[in-house]
């Protein structure tokens, strides 16, 4: 996953991607974006990338807890589940 950041920082609008372990938890991980435009972050969506994130959450040996916050609107956010598709929900049981 840390092979994944540095090309999300160079995508058009990135402003910032930090990847997090927990230091009293070697399993538990965050993943923080920021984006210039809502319209920048949807593309994001889009991208092979995100895609290849996806993938590599749903190889997790238990489900991902996903949390999305846009602070622009909740419907932004509502928007965004859609556009995921249930991806994140599919990761394989432990």
């Amino acid at each position: 996953l840390l092979a994944w950041v540095g090309p999300t920082r160079e995508a058009r609008g990135c402003l910032a991607c930090c990847f997090y372990r927990n230091t009293e938890s070697e399993d538990h991980f965050v993943l923080t974006q920021d984006w210039r435009r809502p319209s920048d972050f949807e593309n994001h969506l889009r991208s092979e990338d995100f895609r290849i994130l996806c993938g590599a959450i749903r190889l997790l040996c238990r489900p991902a807890e996903t949390v999305f916050s846009a602070s622009s609107s909740t419907a932004r956010t509502e928007a965004l589940q859609r556009t995921l598709g249930g991806l994140l929900e599919k990761a394989p049981a432990a």
